[in-house]
């Protein structure tokens, strides 16, 4: 009886992982060709491809400076340009790209005297200005080099921030550069791969009565932020049709067994 119920156990567990892969390969699949969200971006219609490509993740930035020892408060950042407009100029002889202006979406976890601490926040209207060098059009591969030139955005009056401000950038002397690899993918686009290692800076004075009163700090540090492709409404439709399968699934097999 005992092994019947491991066998139906691992052939369950092999079903599961089974229909993740299938959710995962229909997102793939559903997203539109051409889109950031399949992996490519569309040719600007001059041999090359528009940048910013689309959001950017950063996940091991850290606010340290003005917390007591030992506690910390851990983000993840996306950073979501609401568009892109390039113009000739900046510090590298090619282009400026202003990103329209973006918002910044923060995951924020505390740890030590703050365990426990999760908040979700988003800074709108964020000033993000990053600066590329010339590129050839029509070739590919085109390997970009970048600066992430600045990016500030803050929010006042929050229930736990008096004010929570990002600051990055070398116009604020943070040096944060970056690199851009576009490859084309024949007529659905270019494939992107692309990064800035930001300098940032965060500031914050925690708010009467919220969870880091009476603390306030500036912490200064560099993490990586990645383009990373964000999934189309098609492929998160698939992956939660797939989701209603499995806990289905896992239901009937824990009764049967």
């Amino acid at each position: 009886m005992t092994s019947r119920r491991n066998r139906r156990s691992l052939l369950g567990s092999l079903e599961v992982r089974t229909l993740m892969w299938i959710g995962v390969c229909l997102g793939v699949a559903l997203a539109p060709p051409g889109s950031a969200a399949s992996g490519l971006v569309p040719d600007n219609g001059f041999g090359t491809a528009a940048l910013p490509p689309g959001p950017y993740q950063a996940i091991a930035s850290r606010i340290t400076d003005g917390l007591p020892l030992g506690t910390t408060i851990d983000v993840r950042a996306w950073l979501r340009p609401a568009g892109s407009s390039e113009a000739p100029g900046g510090i590298l002889g090619g282009n400026i790209e202003s990103w329209n202006p973006a918002t910044l979406d923060l995951e924020l976890t505390g740890s030590g005297l703050l365990a426990g601490f999760t908040r979700s926040i988003s800074m709108t209207g964020v000033f993000v200005e990053t600066h590329s060098v010339p590129r050839i059009p029509g070739t590919t591969p085109q390997n970009v080099a970048q600066d992430f030139y600045q990016m500030q955005g803050q929010i006042t009056g929050d229930p736990d921030f008096d004010l929570l401000r990002i600051t990055a950038g070398t116009g604020f002397g943070l040096p944060s550069p970056g690199t851009t690899t576009l490859k084309q993918h024949g007529v659905a686009g270019w494939t992107v791969d692309s990064f800035f290692d930001v300098n940032y800076r965060i500031d914050f004075v925690g708010a009467p009565g919220g969870a880091v009163t009476g603390w306030s700090g500036s912490t200064t540090a560099i993490d990586r932020y990645t383009f990373v492709p964000e999934p189309s409404a098609a492929a998160l439709g698939a992956i939660a049709v797939v989701s209603l399968v499995v806990r289905k699934r896992a239901a009937v097999t824990r009764s049967s067994s």
